[in-house]
């Protein structure tokens, strides 16, 4: 089975100054396999399902929480009843960071992602349940509801309330025991492995990682690892510890004081000249000006919003095709942040800014697939894919069929309503 989507710290919460978010979700099927780069907890309001953590199926119902840490790997397998849930987006690290720092205090030793890890997945009882759903609501009234862009008035020390509300509900949810009935699949080795293999990445990014290191780490030959992960990720090794590495360095950037140099070092980069470089690659912009846009205040944006918006989507719309078209050359255009940016494409379409821009040239894609006899190389680079592959794993996301087989099975209504 190949996981084909990861989901980026951009895409999970919609602006990373923040050290969580909280939205109301709903669901009522089964979903695509995700791997995560930032952590979240859930807590079920209602519904019955079943949801699969690194190939470990779960049952769900009401009074259900799960914790999910980052490069986990989930799926809703099945919905029986329709699920709503509360959601809650938080930096890991610097949580952890927090925690351990607690515990030092008292000489304690702490493993936070081991201790959350052996049971991510709790049936509360009543008491447990309600004090739960009291915290995240105080964390929703500290920063608003993401599902329908709510804005709160700041209040003092708000990040310090936040992190030590978050630590409490950890520490809440890791004393709580009970047994959830639980079965494997036939996914599950797979799963397990991955999720060990992207454990392993994200504990010694800061080391000299290497194929190699990783091939005897986990006694699989380096081809056959190499095949491994790409056959169950979709993603190269290089890939994978570059999005690894990108995702730590964005909290560091955004979190700490360091400089690059020493942002650099601690992710893995050899210095700041190269994590430059891939930063400037991955979001058009360098890491100075991606920090000062965070940090720009809106002070007359909601004037302008609407032709601002109108903007941006036509912006988007003019040059999907480009392939070197980023969030972050968006937001240095119109001198807002990327957080806004994603906000006013999802205020439109309900997506964020990459899944906008793949909605778009998968769209064109199909209309190329269908209308001529272009090679899927040749559609790939001229909707502004970098790769087959690429192009292939959005095309089946969006599309849920391979390009090849659209171009042979399915019809396609053009803009004057002919069928193709």
């Amino acid at each position: 089975m190949v996981i084909s989507n990861i989901q980026t710290k951009i895409s999970a919460i919609s602006d990373l100054s923040k050290i969580c978010s909280f939205e109301v979700e709903f669901q009522d099927n089964s979903t695509t396999t995700l791997i995560h780069s930032t952590a979240r907890l859930l807590l079920f309001k209602k519904g019955k399902g079943k949801f699969m953590i690194n190939g470990v199926e779960y049952i769900i119902e009401k009074n259900t929480m799960i914790s999910i840490l980052p490069w986990d790997i989930t799926t809703i397998t099945d919905v029986t009843e329709d699920l709503e849930f509360y959601k809650i987006v938080y930096n890991f690290q610097i949580i952890n960071d927090d925690l351990r720092n607690i515990c030092n205090l008292r000489k304690d030793q702490i493993n936070s992602i081991e201790s959350l890890s052996k049971n991510p997945i709790k049936i509360l009882d009543n008491e447990s349940f309600h004090y739960m759903k009291n915290s995240f609501i105080e964390i929703k009234n500290e920063v608003g509801n993401n599902s329908f862009h709510e804005e709160v008035q700041e209040k003092p020390y708000k990040d310090e309330f936040l992190i030590s509300s978050i630590i409490r509900i950890l520490i809440k949810f890791i004393r709580f025991e009970n047994k959830c009935e639980i079965n494997t699949n036939e996914n599950y080795d797979h799963q397990t492995k991955i999720n060990q293999i992207l454990r392993y990445m994200y504990s010694h990014m800061n080391e000299k990682l290497t194929l190699d290191r990783l091939s005897s780490t986990f006694f699989i030959s380096k081809s056959s690892l190499s095949k491994y992960l790409e056959e169950n990720t979709g993603f190269t090794f290089s890939e994978l510890l570059n999005r690894i590495r990108f995702s730590k360095a964005i909290d560091l950037l955004m979190f700490s004081e360091k400089s690059l140099n020493e942002i650099a070092k601690s992710v893995g980069y050899t210095d700041s000249s190269h994590f430059t470089k891939i930063f400037e690659n991955t979001e058009g912009i360098n890491p100075g000006e991606f920090k000062k846009y965070y940090n720009i205040k809106q002070v007359s944006l909601k004037q302008n919003e609407v032709k601002l918006l109108d903007n941006v989507i036509k912006y988007e719309i003019r040059n999907f095709t480009d392939s070197d078209l980023t969030i972050g050359k968006v937001a240095k255009k119109f001198g807002i942040s990327t957080s806004e940016v994603n906000r006013l494409i999802y205020f439109q379409f309900e997506k964020n800014f990459y899944e906008f821009l793949d909605s778009l040239r998968i769209s064109k894609s199909c209309e190329l697939l269908k209308t001529t006899d272009l090679k899927i190389i040749d559609i790939a680079m001229k909707v502004g894919y970098n790769s087959t592959r690429t192009f292939q794993r959005a095309f089946r996301r969006i599309v849920g069929l391979s390009p090849n087989d659209f171009r042979t099975t399915i019809n396609f209504q053009d803009s004057d309503g002919n069928i193709i």
